[in-house]
Formats: C-alpha cells, sequence, structure tokens
C-alpha cells in the first residue's frame, strides 16, 4: 500500500509510520468454528492453546501460534479459503495547514460541527515579547 501511495503523491521518509502487521484471530477462530474441512480442528487446538511471543529473526516478533498453524497440513486450505477475506490494508492520511502565529484556524462552513462540543479552555492574555 505504501509502494502505492508514494507512486501518486511525493511524501517524506520521516512522515510515514508503519505499523507492524497483527493477525486478526478472533475472526480466525470464528472462521475454523463454522467451517467442517478436514484438518481445521487441529488449526483450532492450536487458536486455543497459550499466546506467547517469539522472536523469530532478529528484532522481529510475532506470536508463537502463526508458526504452528503453518506445519499444520490444513495450511494450504487455510490459505487459500479463508486467509483471503481476512487480508486488509489501511492509510490515514492527515494534512495540516501552518497558520501565522497567534491566528487560530476556524473551520470553514463545508463542515457539519453539530453534535460537536468542545469544553472550556480558560487561555491566558499572552504578554509581550511572549512567543508561546
Amino acid at each position: 500500500m505504501e509502494q502505492y501511495i508514494r507512486s501518486r503523491i511525493d511524501i517524506a521518509d520521516s512522515l510515514v509510520v508503519r505499523l507492524p502487521a497483527t493477525i486478526p484471530w478472533d475472526m480466525l477462530k470464528a472462521e475454523i468454528r463454522t467451517s467442517q474441512e478436514p484438518g481445521y480442528n487441529e488449526i483450532d487446538r492450536v487458536l486455543h492453546s497459550d499466546s506467547t511471543v517469539i522472536e523469530y529473526l532478529p528484532g522481529r516478533w510475532a506470536d508463537r501460534r502463526a508458526f504452528e498453524i503453518q506445519r499444520q497440513k490444513a495450511y494450504k486450505t487455510l490459505n487459500r479459503n479463508v486467509f483471503p477475506s481476512m487480508r486488509s490494508a489501511k492509510a490515514q492520511i492527515t494534512t495540516t495547514e501552518s497558520v501565522p502565529d497567534g491566528e487560530i484556524a476556524l473551520p470553514t462552513a463545508d463542515y457539519d460541527l453539530s453534535g460537536i462540543s468542545v469544553p472550556a479552555v480558560d487561555i491566558p492574555d499572552a504578554k509581550p515579547g511572549d512567543n508561546g
């Protein structure tokens, strides 16, 4: 996904945050529970075993169950029938606009502000020479 976004916009490396991939264990358990595939009972046993994080490469950590599942005979079937619907990627692009010191950027009329409440905050008066 990052490659796709970078092919369309120029973005500094310092602005990109990569989060570790996670496995939606509860979703996988539900898929296994409702399936009648042979061998899935062994995968179900692994899913309900203790979750232990292991270092599988220097500096790379993962749940031990992910590797246990790969050793099961039914893994190819699981990979073909279950995993495709579980794969997803997400990107959040946040933009900001700089405003001169002392000015506050107010939302334009395009925003629906109904239902939004902001707690009152006391803002002290700025003193001459005070930059913030």
